[in-house]
């Protein structure tokens, strides 16, 4: 009779460990996942920036860009977007750029800089 005790708390014991066990594995599963997402997500801020800031000194620049542009940055596909307003002073003009970034529809990055000519300067 002794012996069937024992055997009965060990399964209880066993049976809570594996309870255990099995909640812990669900909880870092939760977790690598969280992490997987967060880094794609960092991934893609990051080569978004690239895109924006190629972008934005290439305008500071001087060159002329098209207002949409399609890029792909290691299989995926990016929008890059620039607006250009040009407000006219006496010596000079002052050119502000805005360059927006999309992903699949979503914005990821908008980037904006401030560029002054003086009359008579070339880009």
């Amino acid at each position: 009779m002794r012996e069937s005790g024992r055997t009965k708390a060990m399964l209880c014991e066993l049976l809570i460990v594996a309870l255990f066990l099995a909640l812990s594995s669900a909880t870092l599963l939760q977790l690598f996942a969280a992490a997987d997402s967060a880094s794609r997500e960092s991934v893609a801020l990051t080569r978004a920036a690239m895109l924006a800031q190629d972008a934005l000194e290439r305008l500071c620049a001087g060159e002329e860009l098209e207002a949409r542009q399609e890029r792909v940055v290691a299989g995926e596909a990016y929008t890059v977007a620039v607006d250009v307003q040009t407000q006219n002073a006496d010596g000079g003009d002052l050119y502000t750029y805005t360059v927006t970034v999309e992903c699949e529809g979503e914005e990821v990055i908008r980037m904006q800089t401030a560029c002054y000519r003086p009359e008579g300067s070339e880009p």
